[in-house]
This record gives C-alpha cells, structure tokens and sequence, in this order.
C-alpha cells in the first residue's frame, strides 16, 4: 500500500457532496477542509485507489464536462432545453473515451501518489476533452436534423390534411430503391401525367394528390429509400402494402 491523495479547489457544492457521500461508503480517512477546498488521503490498495479515481470522475470530473458540453451547445444550438442537455451529457459520460479517465488517473497515482482531479483532466487529458466537445457538436446537429424533420413532418401533414385535391387511390412502385407514383385512381386529366421519380418530387406530388390511400408494391425496396420515413410518418394509416 502506498500513501495516495486527491486535493481539490473550487469544487461545486453540488459535487463535493456527491463525492462525500460516495467516499463515506468506501473510505474512512477522508479531511474534508471547507466549501471550495479539501482533500483526502491514505494508504489504499490499488483496487481502492481505481475505485476512488471512478468516483472522483463521476462526481467531480463529470462537473467539468458537463461545462463542456454546456459550452459547445451554446455555439451549436445557441438555445436548448435541460432534457436535450441531460439527453447529450448521458451519452458523453456514457462514451468510450470518457470511461479512460478513471485507469489515466490511477496511472498517475501509481507514479506521482497525489493528483488534483479537475487540473489532471484539463491538462491531461485535453484529447478527451477535445472529444467530448466534438461528440458533443455531433449531437446537437443530430438534434437539429430531427428537429427540423419534425417540423417538416408537421408541416407536411398539416398541407395534406387541408388540400381540396383528394383522389381515391394513388400506386407506387419500389425497386432497387426507387420510388416511382405509376397510377392515379381515379386519373387525373392534364394533370401528372407524367409523375416525376426524384424522392422529393414524388414526396410534394403526394401530398399535392392527398390520396385517400396510397399502395406500395415492393415493401422492402420502398424502406431502402430514405423518403419512405417520411411518406409513412405523412400519411400513417392511408398506406397499404402488396
């Protein structure tokens, strides 16, 4: 056993006394010396020291790249709510690289028997902070694209749901891929004629038709296009399949 401690400054109140309650299960030897500073030693195995370097990332650690992650989603999303911020933060702390933290500091315990959590993560592992930013962007602009999705999906539907233009029935045929609308029940006279065959073409003339019914033949090449989402999540229980 060799004689280890963790010394801390200016920790959030919030997380000092999630790390207190942790340690009050795992160690006694803990001196803890005000608000914004204190820290605790002994002499521990090397399983309680990795025991103790998990629960100082959780607590501590977790405080700074929750600020991190606070920080990259003001220059992405500029305006976000807590379940998007709880939403992205569970996933950073639950990423690969995060989980190094933890076996980097009992590293540097095993070679230095001190370490200052919040300044070992800043100056030692700036890769990982570096990732934690970029996972964090990453995430955001998926938010944004299922954001933006939603809003298209609503506004799509809402255009469906008030077009005068009402057919009974309109057929789509799926293969390798392609969507392509091959009939309108009843015809429609000097109009489409021609159905176009580009994804968004076919999307806009849907609803511009707002079928009673939609027919696909080919489920398993429909769902290969990306656009099938969307035509199924516009038009729900209107689509039938053959």
């Amino acid at each position: 056993m060799l004689y280890t401690s963790f010394v801390f400054t200016k920790v959030g109140k919030k997380a000092l006394k999630r790390l207190q309650d942790k340690l009050d299960l795992k160690v006694s030897t803990t001196d803890f010396i005000g608000d914004d500073y204190f820290e605790f030693g002994g002499e521990f195995t090397d399983e309680e020291i990795y025991n103790l370097c998990c629960a100082v990332t959780e607590c501590v650690v977790s405080e700074v790249i929750c600020s991190t992650v606070k920080t990259a989603l003001f220059k992405t999303i500029g305006e976000f709510n807590s379940d998007e911020f709880m939403y992205i933060s569970d996933i950073i702390n639950n990423a690969e690289f995060v989980k190094e933290i933890p076996g980097r500091m009992y590293v540097y315990l095993k070679m230095n028997h001190s370490v200052n959590p919040i300044g070992f993560y800043m100056f030692m592992c700036r890769d990982i902070d570096a990732g934690v930013c970029q996972r964090t962007v990453d995430e955001a602009n998926r938010i944004l694209e299922i954001n933006e999705r939603t809003d298209m999906i609503q506004t799509l539907k809402y255009f469906s749901d008030m077009s005068p233009e009402s057919v009974n029935r309109v057929v789509i045929f799926a293969d390798s891929g392609r969507i392509e609308i091959k009939e309108c029940i009843p015809p429609r006279e000097n109009i489409f004629t021609e159905y176009s065959s580009s994804e968004t073409d076919v999307l806009a003339e849907l609803v511009s038709l707002n079928p009673e019914s939609i027919e696909i033949h080919g489920k398993e090449e429909f769902f290969k296009n990306e656009i099938s989402s969307l035509i199924e999540a516009v038009f729900e229980n209107r689509i039938e399949y053959r």
